[in-house]
């Protein structure tokens, strides 16, 4: 229900207040995606907040994520309730 209501109220939310992050690409470049999530939603000048992010990604960037294994048929029905945001987030279903 919360996303039905998400994707339902998302084209109601003026552009430069919404700015969605996929949390891989947030893993994969922290630095750049707070750069853009900066610019998008005109937060300020990022380079004042470089210095301190840069320092908290060095200092986490050994962290492991942890690993899940889900059932053939978990995996089935989330693809079922979820199948269509999963694919809008360019994610395999």
């Amino acid at each position: 229900r919360m996303y039905r209501k998400y994707e339902a109220d998302r084209p109601r939310v003026p552009a430069e207040n919404l700015c969605e992050v996929r949390y891989e690409d947030l893993v994969q470049d922290p630095i750049g995606q707070m750069d853009r999530i900066y610019s998008e939603l005109k937060l300020g000048d990022f380079e004042r907040a470089r210095p301190a992010l840069e320092a908290y990604v060095g200092a986490t960037g050994d962290y492991q994520t942890n690993r899940y294994k889900i059932s053939d048929r978990d995996r089935e029905l989330v693809s079922t309730r979820w199948g269509h945001l999963m694919r809008r987030h360019g994610y395999d279903v």
